[in-house]
């Protein structure tokens, strides 16, 4: 740690007033170590933060900085980005912050996920505002998800969302402000959204996070089933399967015909399928197909598939007709 930085987080610490909690985010990635070393600085100067280690099993989880559940920092704020870290950390030692009256009308109207990446680098000097600004949202509202990503030391990330600039705030993955963007302008947007435009990744953010009855009470609202709810049904990943198939069998309780719905798109996309994926989308077609499902899962029966996979269509057929007899 910088003596400089040193010097801000000695003085920062004299007007504690609660003990904080941190989470440093580590894995096998090389970058932890920049991650450790600050967190082992920090709590060395400022002993009234603790910060406990946690080991990411997921491949692709990235290391960082969890300020909280919702607000995640892949990034090092040290320099001029540590002024505006310190001052977070100083709203969490003040307990839920209010903002100001220009933001937090739009805050507390905001009852939909709202999945934000921030995008920074350490020379650039309008990040710290950016920053500033963004970053109390979640402690204020939890649909806020924002994740501050230092562009250079993650440069997949931006590559992966085509970021050439910082700061670029991106909404939902779909949407950017590239410069300075007030949180209210970003609020106005968001609370304008069409829900059917959530993207996939959004989604899985929720399901992540244990809340596929609140997707599928979305989806019942609108009448509507969100098109990237397919690519979650027949993602590679099982766990993401697994909460997409919990939102449709909630709907199918609720509402069995919006449910019905998904047997085409399913249908479609079913021979481009790996076999695991294609077993849980029979599955997915016996809880949420009708009779006019089963001419199709006779097919499957009577073609080239593996032995899972028929068991799985038999199953199928069989809970359409229980329904069908009830």
């Amino acid at each position: 740690m910088e003596a400089n930085d040193e010097h801000l987080i000695t003085s920062w610490r004299e007007a504690l007033t609660h003990d904080l909690s941190l989470i440093c985010r580590v894995s096998d990635d090389e970058r932890s170590a920049g991650f450790i070393s600050f967190c082992e600085g920090l709590t060395r100067v400022a002993p009234a933060v603790h910060v406990t280690r946690k080991t990411l099993d997921d491949e692709a989880g990235l290391p960082g900085i969890e300020v909280s559940e919702h607000l995640v920092y892949h990034a090092v704020p040290q320099g001029p980005e540590l002024p505006p870290f310190l001052d977070l950390l100083s709203l969490l030692d003040s307990g839920k912050p209010r903002l100001s009256e220009e933001i937090m009308p739009g805050l507390d109207q905001l009852k939909t996920p709202c999945m934000l990446k921030l995008f920074i680098t350490p020379q650039c000097p309008f990040c710290p505002k950016s920053v500033k600004d963004f970053t109390p949202l979640p402690l204020v509202n939890p649909w806020v998800h924002l994740k501050v990503i230092d562009g250079t030391l993650f440069p997949e990330m931006a590559a992966a969302l085509s970021i050439q600039s910082a700061p670029t705030l991106v909404y939902d993955d779909r949407m950017r402000w590239t410069g300075y963007v007030r949180p209210q302008e970003v609020l106005a947007v968001t609370l304008n959204q069409d829900p059917s435009l959530m993207s996939a990744a959004t989604m899985e953010g929720i399901l992540a996070e244990g809340k596929a009855g609140f997707l599928a009470e979305m989806m019942i609202a609108e009448g509507n089933l969100f098109p990237a709810l397919f690519d979650l049904l027949t993602h590679d990943k099982w766990p993401v399967r697994l909460g997409a198939m919990v939102v449709v069998e909630e709907i199918c309780e609720t509402d069995p015909d919006l449910a019905s719905r998904c047997v085409e798109p399913l249908w479609q996309r079913f021979p481009d399928l790996d076999e695991a994926v294609q077993g849980d989308v029979v599955y997915i077609l016996g809880q949420a197909g009708d009779q006019n499902t089963l001419p199709r899962l006779e097919r499957i029966l009577s073609g080239p598939y593996g032995d899972e996979i028929r068991e799985a269509a038999r199953e199928a057929v069989d809970a359409i007709k229980e329904r069908k007899m009830g």
